[in-house]
């Protein structure tokens, strides 16, 4: 297995896990909202199958607790397929954007819902999971110069700006001067009834 690819699978898990957790630290805190979602989900399983790179995760909820066990469930409830985007997506249509891929879902798709309504209040840190997963100092590295490219970016398109006012400038008439043309205009044709 590739390197790359075991690490999103461990960033992946992790995601999963952290979500699995925060939801116990909810219902730990006694949120009433929170309780009363895994009530309704109580024995319901949600299984994620990412194929690249390779995962399967599922949730279950059991005894009003939220699990993230690794590999593949009995009898899911439901199945979600697809790219790591796209099966994130499923649960995080808020944070992760859409993928171009499709996900195939089989199941019930209301047990799905009830799970992206629980997901709702989760919010993955990516920081925090790149920095477990290579590292911090290579993580600090890695996002130092993902903000310097953003800067050059947000530099050059600053510059196109810049420079497509000044072109636009030289090309168009402003409204100012386009005033100012118009009334020594009329002033003129003035004139030129009077004379006649």
């Amino acid at each position: 297995m590739h390197p790359l690819t075991s690490l999103f699978s461990a960033a992946l898990l992790d995601a999963c896990t952290d979500f699995a957790t925060t939801v116990a630290r909810a219902v730990a805190d006694r949120d009433a909202t929170v309780t009363a979602e895994l009530l309704a989900l109580e024995a319901q399983c949600c299984q994620l199958e990412c194929e690249a790179p390779p995962l399967t995760v599922h949730f279950i909820v059991q005894n009003g607790e939220l699990a993230c066990v690794r590999g593949a469930a009995d009898e899911p409830h439901v199945i979600v397929r697809g790219s790591a985007q796209a099966v994130l997506h499923s649960l995080w249509p808020a944070v992760i954007p859409a993928p171009a891929q499709t996900l195939r879902i089989d199941g019930d798709h209301g047990v799905l819902l009830a799970f992206q309504g629980l997901a709702a209040r989760y919010r993955p840190d990516p920081v925090e999971a790149l920095s477990r997963a290579i590292g911090d100092a290579a993580t600090a590295r890695l996002l130092g110069a993902v903000e310097l490219g953003w800067r050059g970016v947000q530099s050059a398109v600053d510059a196109m700006k810049t420079e497509l006012d000044q072109q636009s400038g030289q090309r168009f008439v402003n409204t100012g001067s386009m005033e100012s043309l118009l009334s020594r205009t009329d002033a003129l044709r003035l004139r030129l009834d009077r004379l006649e």
